[in-house]
């Protein structure tokens, strides 16, 4: 099933949202102003995800995040990975 919610949402129920992709369902996290579709979390089902080259892809839209949503993201992202036990060897 796909649930659409706003980014604000999203940042005060990371944890509600994460779960549900666990459980097969997508988010999709759109601006709350304008309805813009930012971005779709979904359940990681490779070996070996790699954040690499989406923070490289997101670090383009840095004009349209402030520092604090970048930060927010990145805690996410460490958050996201010890919940799903993923890059265990990287740093």
């Amino acid at each position: 099933m796909n649930y659409t919610v706003s980014f604000t949402d999203f940042r005060k129920n990371i944890s509600k949202f994460s779960d549900m992709a666990n459980a097969g369902n997508s988010v999709i996290v759109n601006n709350g102003k304008r309805g813009i579709p930012l971005f779709k979390i979904v359940k990681a089902d490779e070996n070996g995800f790699d954040w690499g080259p989406k923070l490289k892809w997101m670090k383009n839209f840095k004009p349209f995040l402030s520092d604090e949503s970048v930060n927010d993201i990145k805690k996410f992202r460490k958050s996201f990975d010890s919940r799903f036990k993923l890059n265990e060897d990287s740093n």
